[in-house]
């Protein structure tokens, strides 16, 4: 007899880096946090994209528990200049 364990592959994404553009010009420039929601078949949703690192690791969080996904946080702080 064989177990069978269901994969979901979709997964809520942490990154971060320099804003270099967009909509929001007060972010232009500044270290961000991105978070994304990533659905089985590859299509991406935009959550949040801020400044603050606390916010971006609750929206992961409470995607996470909405969908029953995992979390990949491949966010950083900035690094010295």
């Amino acid at each position: 007899m064989s177990t069978v364990v269901a994969f979901n592959p979709s997964h809520v994404l942490i990154s971060s880096g320099r804003c270099t553009g967009g909509d929001d010009r007060h972010l232009i420039g500044r270290w961000v946090h991105m978070v994304d929601f990533v659905d089985e078949e590859g299509g991406v949703l935009h959550d949040y994209v801020g400044t603050d690192c606390a916010k971006a690791d609750e929206a992961a969080v409470a995607w996470a528990r909405d969908v029953g996904c995992r979390i990949i946080d491949r966010s950083s702080q900035e690094p010295d200049r």
